[in-house]
């Protein structure tokens, strides 16, 4: 949270840009994110879970002037009397409406490998499965390198066998991103012999 608040203060520094909207195709950037995480789902949640700390970064590329692919890492800790712990590796695909100012409000829908870990087994080992996440948020765009998001997600961790429960929870935070440049594309060396010049001139006359 210091980092996320001193990244925060640094962004405000810099002289805002004009406002304008601008495309994320092929743009490539980096977000740190943190805030908390409210436990759902079965009673064996419940009774072993609270608020807790939720933190992680991301990489986004631009698809498209709306669509944002995302890799993310995630820690969810939810502590009471056990100390229970999701870690998440998603791939998301996230909708961008941009209004044609510095808010940009989005949609997103993840999904990937994940480990619960228990801390204090109690009949309910560590395990890995699988995790999906909805949700959505806005970022606010303070220069054209520099944003900050509010961002919530719903998050389910899925059973891995019988005896293993489903984790659910609801994700909140603020995140803080860097945009880098744009990939270009490759260009193929053309290989065709450039064109000789048309030759206006008449018949009769030296070249």
């Amino acid at each position: 949270l210091p980092l996320v608040l001193a990244a925060l203060a640094l962004s405000i520094s810099f002289r805002a840009d004009a406002a304008a909207s601008t495309g994320r195709a092929g743009l490539v950037s980096l977000s740190l994110h943190g805030g908390a995480a409210q436990p759902l789902g079965t009673a064996w949640v419940k009774e072993r879970t609270k608020l807790g700390p939720n933190y992680g970064g991301a990489v986004h590329f631009g698809l498209s002037d709306h669509f944002e692919a995302e890799l993310s890492f995630d820690s969810v800790r939810m502590y009471k009397t056990r100390h229970v712990r999701i870690d998440t590796a998603m791939a998301s695909l996230a909708h961008y409406y941009d209004l044609g100012g510095r808010l940009s409000p989005a949609m997103r829908l993840g999904v990937g490998p994940a480990v619960v870990h228990n801390a204090r087994p109690d009949g309910v080992p560590n395990h890995n499965t699988f995790a999906a996440r909805v949700g959505g948020g806005a970022d606010y765009r303070w220069t054209d390198r520099i944003s900050t998001g509010l961002w919530a997600d719903y998050l389910l961790a899925a059973r891995s066998v019988r005896k293993t429960p489903e984790v659910h929870a609801v994700t909140f935070g603020l995140s803080v991103r860097w945009t880098g440049g744009e990939i270009q594309p490759r260009t193929r060396k053309s290989t065709a012999k450039a064109e000789a010049p048309a030759d206006d001139s008449e018949p009769g006359q030296p070249e």
